[in-house]
């Protein structure tokens, strides 16, 4: 089978591999000519593009389109993501052959929920601009695509594993002096997982939305003290609650991907002995 898969930072070169392993012929892009060596060893070609790049060349004879593009700061999301979904619609109307695109969104879209429960269900809504671009990419590839092509569209919480390792994230904001919403709750999701979710979707040939969270929904106060406890570091400080939202609070449902029979490999975050 022919994958292509648009944006191969963290998450995308982990899918890469994976199918490259498979025997699988897997283009991947870059926007960074310094990646591109470390990239051939996961990868059956790799792509150098830009903003400029016509996909509708790029995408011919290629069955699946994966996109885990990803902004490389704040001010980047409408580049990262909105721009990335017009240049895709428009290939795709012009010629398609993609039967398949699978597209690695963010929970963030249901935006404050003040503690709720969210499934796939729940109206999406933004609290800021960053979100609002998420939704208007969402719609794009739920709305505006030939019919002809299957999408798959997971929600992710907070990835973490592997280079995202819990210790470093931890040591980070503490040299950052970040203080988080101790009241907030997690949404968290191992970056295997997101692979698996990602296979899993390919072998199903699974289409619809789907939210990509693990079970454990502790608070980030409970959460980061017992992460701290467990490796033996400085206790993070919190923000202070001022008894209102805190922009993005919600515990997010995992149950419809689970009812259509995927497993999660790290069903928790938590720290054991």
């Amino acid at each position: 089978m022919n994958i292509f898969i648009l944006g191969c930072g963290f998450v995308g070169s982990k899918i890469a591999e994976l199918f490259f392993k498979q025997g699988h012929t897997v283009t991947v892009t870059t926007t960074s000519e310094s990646k591109i060596q470390a990239l051939e060893q996961i990868a059956s070609q790799v792509l150098l593009v830009d903003s400029q790049t016509d996909l509708s060349l790029v995408l011919r004879h290629q069955d699946v389109l994966i996109i885990t593009v990803a902004p490389k700061t704040k001010d980047d999301y409408e580049e990262a993501y909105l721009k990335t979904a017009e240049l895709v619609l428009k290939a795709l109307s012009q010629e398609c052959h993609i039967k398949q695109l699978i597209y690695t969104s963010s929970c963030s879209v249901y935006g404050e929920k003040q503690g709720q429960w969210v499934d796939e269900n729940h109206p999406l809504e933004p609290t800021n601009r960053s979100q609002q671009i998420l939704c208007d990419t969402e719609s794009i590839y739920l709305n505006k695509l030939p019919t002809s092509v299957k999408v798959c569209l997971f929600r992710l919480g907070e990835i973490y594993g592997l280079d995202k390792a819990i210790e470093f994230k931890i040591k980070n904001m503490t040299l950052l002096n970040y203080k988080p919403h101790g009241d907030n709750f997690t949404n968290l999701i191992h970056v295997e997982d997101i692979v698996r979710a990602v296979n899993w979707s390919l072998q199903n040939k699974s289409s619809g939305v789907f939210n990509l969270c693990n079970d454990s929904h502790l608070t980030r106060r409970e959460f980061y003290d017992a992460w701290c406890q467990f490796l033996n570091l400085k206790p993070l400080e919190f923000r202070a609650s001022k008894g209102g939202a805190h922009r993005g609070n919600k515990k997010v449902n995992n149950h419809k991907i689970k009812l259509m029979g995927f497993e999660f490999e790290h069903p928790v975050c938590e720290p054991t002995n």
